[in-house]
């Protein structure tokens, strides 16, 4: 977000130019470029551009604005970043251009020098600049397709002024400071004053994806350089696949010499955009969220909810073990033996923690177990996730239709290898997330992910899928048995719900005094969940004795 201003000359007959009156509007936008400020006076007195910059690609002082070409013909400010710049430099670079630093404002310079107009079709980025041709004394404006970067001008007195705050033009001293009826009356109904109206009479807005030339004693109007259906700058999509075109357009805004930050809501935008960012950088890209004082603790404060999205956002992918990868088509199962639910309670209560806790532990025990019979390393610090459906649904609600489950993700301690120390990692895991938004979080992308497109469903199971190992279910089911047709209910059946690319699956299920804990695995990466429920008793065993049981 920088800050462009500048002053033309468009009759010989019009006052000189004022230096200061350059030098109040650029000021005025200090908030906008707050690392480094420029002016530049032609020789001639026709044309004054100044700059303040923030500065985001090459940081150094070559790539100072207003910038001009070797042969001082050319004097270009912008505001803005242009994303492709990098492609495009390349090919200025095979046809002999030099270059004398690494922002993409020389390369725009460049570019516009040789092909003029016709060039601002190439550029894949948000844009307000001006250029100053010295020889054919023609002035260019210019604003980007969607008219992300504002850049406003007025012509009077003869002189034309842009800049890029109509309160940066005001600041200048010499512009009416007249109503525009229309530009009022567009505010009060809408809002925002509609372009190419501004609320001030003699300042206009430059329409995206237009050009304006000033030259032979007058300002053009604007022409337009980009319709909406021709195809736009940068590497072709398949306008079948969204996820790419998404995806392509996250990765592009990445380009930066400083670290990149994500305004984040509660909501799927905003979040999805975070989501897709965190896949290329290699830490969590810094989050901002705007929160009211008036509104803390009510339904409308999204400050917790997004700050829970901002913890899921930021988790790494689960690591690559051979718990993960291509899944195949064949599934397998297990379940344990029968474990009655006191005994757990009473392992539990001896080494300080619950039923869950218990069984938590010894799941965990049993992959890190497993990876080692594979052969496979068992680190210290390794941990898998577990996403666990989590009920969202109140006491008095719970006969509705429908469901109402939201998810966590516990990272289970499969690196600890001593029991008691593993059960106490999983006690303050799992109580930490008794207290957080994430369930909420969860559901409401789930619910907006069931009301979106296909492809949508898909790109957000991938992102947050990749996060999590194994699929964790927890069932209480009655204590007492149950009766069909005039005989007991033996026992239940364990299901675990499918989730994206994972292939691991356990469910907890309790019936009748009893637990038993079902394995379903990918045949291909897990051919004997057997192995794992034999670990799983171990597990149990050797916390029975730790217990003194």
């Amino acid at each position: 977000m920088c800050g462009i201003n500048g002053l033309a000359r468009l009759h010989p007959e019009a006052p000189p130019l004022d230096r200061e009156e350059l030098l109040r509007t650029r000021e005025a936008m200090a908030a906008r470029g707050p690392d480094a400020a420029g002016a530049w006076l032609s020789a001639d007195g026709r044309v004054a551009l100044a700059s303040r910059r923030l500065a985001i690609l090459d940081l150094s002082a070559a790539g100072t604005q207003p910038m001009a070409s070797p042969d001082g013909r050319w004097h270009l400010v912008m505001n803005g970043e242009i994303y492709n710049f990098r492609a495009l430099r390349r090919e200025l670079e095979a046809d002999g251009v030099p270059f004398r630093s690494q922002s993409d404002t020389e390369v725009v310079l460049a570019l516009l020098a040789r092909k003029g107009p016709a060039a601002l079709s190439r550029l894949r980025g948000m844009f307000g600049l001006a250029l100053w041709d010295d020889a054919e004394k023609r002035l260019l404006l210019a604003r980007d397709p969607l008219g992300i970067k504002p850049l406003y001008w007025t012509a009077e007195g003869g002189i034309l002024r842009f800049a890029s705050q109509v309160k940066a033009l005001e600041a200048g001293g010499a512009v009416s400071r007249a109503v525009d009826p229309a530009g009022l009356a567009g505010f009060l109904l809408w809002g925002a004053v509609p372009e190419p109206w501004t609320i001030r009479r003699a300042v206009h807005a430059l329409p995206a994806g237009c050009f304006l030339v000033a030259a032979d004693g007058r300002a053009g109007d604007p022409v337009p350089y980009h319709r909406l259906d021709q195809a736009p700058a940068g590497p072709p999509l398949d306008p079948l696949d969204p996820i790419s075109a998404v995806e392509d357009a996250v990765v592009a805004h990445l380009e930066s010499d400083v670290p990149v930050a994500v305004f984040l809501s509660a909501g799927l935008d905003s979040g999805l955009i975070a989501a897709l960012a965190r896949r290329h950088l290699p830490t969590p890209p810094t989050t901002f969220t705007l929160t009211f004082d008036a509104l803390a603790g009510t339904a409308e404060d999204e400050g917790p909810l997004a700050a829970a999205l901002g913890r899921l956002i930021a988790l790494l992918p689960d690591p690559r073990t051979l718990f993960r990868g291509r899944l195949h088509t064949a599934k397998r199962v297990a379940w344990t033996r029968a474990i009655p639910v006191e005994e757990v309670k009473t392992i539990g209560k001896a080494l300080g923690g619950t039923i869950n806790d218990v069984l938590l532990t010894a799941v965990s025990g049993a992959m890190g177990r497993y990876l080692e019979k594979r052969g496979a390393p068992r680190r210290r610090g390794l941990n898998f996730r577990a996403a666990m459906p989590v009920n969202l649904r109140a006491i008095d609600k719970m006969a509705d239709m429908g469901n109402e489950f939201g998810l966590v993700f516990l990272a289970l301690p499969a690196g600890i290898a001593e029991p008691r120390e593993r059960l106490q990692v999983v006690r303050k895991r799992a109580f930490a997330l008794r207290k957080s938004a994430e369930p909420l979080v969860v559901y409401w992308l789930l619910t907006l992910m069931g009301l979106g497109p296909l492809w949508l469903h898909r790109l957000i199971v991938a992102i947050f899928g990749a996060k999590a190992t194994a699929v964790m279910t927890n069932m209480p089911g009655p204590k007492q048995p149950l009766f069909l047709a005039g005989r007991p209910i033996q026992d239940v059946f364990f299901w675990v719900p499918q989730t994206g690319a994972v292939g691991l699956g356990f469910a907890i299920c309790s019936y009748n005094g009893h637990i038993r804990v079902g394995v379903g695995t990918d045949a291909g990466l897990v051919p004997d969940p057997e192995t794992i429920v034999d670990l799983f008793h171990a597990e149990i065993e050797e916390m029975r004795r730790l217990a003194g049981g």
